[in-house]
């Protein structure tokens, strides 16, 4: 396989349902892009097999360790947790080197049924590797991918649950949009929003929209909602905002073109007629964006979306190329598109 090709393996929901259901045990590789849920879902495995007060001496983190003081650690009995957890980090066979790499493979097949041995990759492991392989067959690898709009919505949906609040979809969605989909950024903004909530209390659209961080993607299509509703006053105090806490003019006006070749994108489905339901795939994006997406477009002509992306891509060609400003190249495609915006609705 190619270095970065996914591995065939399982899920972390079936992962921790081999848990709940007491038939988690021997080595397993846990792999993927997703670091928080991976270390959410060790955090579960350790709270349901290590006794309380006794994680210190039923669980062992090594990093990078020889093969016997690997093997000693799954060994050693547990004292008084119904499992021994051992968490190995940056293990040789992973990060390219080789030493004692056939002798670690073989006991992959030997770990004793006392022990839990979580294996543990930052990405995707390297299938070139022996020990990737030897999971492989074992069958004992585990996928940390993010997560689908869905999955990630009723995951806020229990985080928010766990901290004894409730929170719709609406509210669930409404943060995505604005905070991103990063799990993350989204664990912080959940317990900012939790700390900011009183006890049993609902966790609403308004509360999200008050107080969870804004992603600059986000701003930037709040920037041309505003262009849109005639706020030239409000895109200029975004555009401000942004460039406060610290965005770069460039990297601004690459979000600005992203925006408008997505509205372009969107008026292309719309002039092929294809069916609503397929512009999620056609346009890769999960469905609150291109919902989003959609609503702007039909409040825009299709020659102000033309005139919008063609202001972009001539103000970062001149930007690039030394005629003008970061910043004031800026500053003037923004004041280009309102007066275009305005000219179009007169």
């Amino acid at each position: 396989m190619a270095k970065n090709e996914k591995a065939r393996g399982i899920t972390r929901r079936e992962f921790l349902n081999l848990l709940e259901k007491g038939r988690l045990n021997g080595a397993w590789l846990l792999e993927g892009e997703d670091d928080n849920l991976r270390d959410e879902a060790v955090g579960i495995v350790c709270k349901s097999l290590l006794a309380e007060g006794m994680e210190a001496l039923d669980c062992a983190s090594l990093t990078a360790p020889e093969t016997d003081a690997m093997i000693a650690a799954c060994e050693t009995m547990p004292f008084m947790s119904p499992m021994r957890v051992v968490l190995l980090r940056d293990q040789p066979g992973l990060t390219g080197k080789a030493e004692a790499e056939e002798t670690f493979c073989d006991y992959m097949e030997r770990v004793p049924p006392t022990c839990l041995l979580l294996i543990i990759s930052h990405g995707s492991a390297d299938r070139r590797k022996r020990l990737p392989k030897a999971m492989d067959r074992l069958n004992h690898v585990v996928r940390f991918d993010p997560m689908g709009e869905v999955e990630l919505r009723d995951w806020i949906i229990a985080r928010f649950g766990e901290k004894g609040l409730t929170c719709d979809k609406e509210a669930a969605i409404e943060l995505m949009a604005i905070s991103g989909t990063d799990s993350t950024l989204l664990a912080g903004e959940v317990d900012k929003l939790a700390s900011m909530a009183e006890p049993d209390q609902s966790i609403s659209e308004a509360l999200v929209r008050r107080a969870a961080t804004r992603t600059g993607e986000y701003n930037v299509f709040a920037m041309v909602d505003a262009i849109v509703d005639g706020h030239a006053d409000r895109a200029f105090t975004l555009m401000q905002e942004l460039l406060t806490d610290g965005q770069d003019p460039l990297g601004l006006l690459a979000m600005m073109l992203r925006q408008y070749r997505l509205l372009q994108n969107v008026k292309i489905l719309q002039l092929e007629k294809v069916p609503r339901q397929a512009y999620d795939a056609r346009l890769s994006l999960p469905s609150f964006q291109t919902n989003r997406l959609v609503s702007q477009a039909a409040r825009l002509t299709n020659r102000e979306v033309r005139q919008g992306l063609g202001t972009c891509l001539d103000t970062e060609y001149r930007v690039k190329s030394g005629q003008l400003n970061d910043r004031a190249g800026l500053e003037a495609a923004l004041i280009r598109i309102i007066n275009d915006h305005r000219a179009a609705h007169k």
